[in-house]
């Protein structure tokens, strides 16, 4: 089974989900918000989803990493931490990543394909961006690795800012240093 039909009809609502248009934008970010909302984790939601050829091949949100729940069984220890800087502290692992190590373990080619991804703040508010902006160099160097074209990001009037995976590591690499700001 492909892993396109194996993740969307496991993971979405045990559907195959196909979009003609991947570009879809309506249906994709409709898609990655109610992903995002299955997440646990309580300071920011991430829901993302792989694209390949106008196919889904994979559905994720941010979570648990199986074995490390307990760094934020009591209380979540990134709460107090500002977004985008100590990724590597805590114990979820991101949308972006969870597709990637889904699809390769199970032997699927993504390269050339896109990821979406939206998040959900605590409040419930989404977060959108009025710059092509991408800030998790751990996610970005990710994508880059195993040939993702780029990320799309939903903007603040509607629609997606794309990034490709080189412009995804420069602009981490700026929130990194200070040059960018969330």
């Amino acid at each position: 089974m492909a892993l396109g039909a194996y993740l969307a009809s496991n993971i979405y609502q045990g559907e195959m989900m196909e979009l003609p248009q991947y570009r879809d934008i309506e249906t994709i970010f409709e898609i990655c918000i109610d992903e995002a909302k299955k997440s646990p984790c309580p300071k920011r939601k991430f829901g993302a989803v792989l694209v390949k050829d106008g196919e889904i091949l994979g559905i994720e949100c941010n979570r648990f990493v199986p074995g490390m729940e307990f760094i934020c069984q009591d209380r979540c220890i990134r709460l107090n931490m500002p977004s985008g800087v100590d990724s590597m502290v805590g114990s979820c692992g991101h949308a972006e990543e969870w597709l990637i190590y889904e699809a390769l373990k199970n032997g699927i080619n993504i390269e050339g394909s896109d990821i979406y991804v939206a998040g959900i703040l605590g409040d419930g508010t989404y977060l959108k961006k009025s710059e092509p902006a991408f800030y998790c160099m751990r996610c970005a160097m990710a994508m880059l690795r195993v040939g993702i074209s780029g990320v799309f990001v939903p903007k603040i009037e509607g629609g997606w800012h794309y990034l490709s995976s080189n412009d995804a590591i420069q602009s981490a690499y700026n929130f990194a240093i200070g040059k960018e700001h969330a």
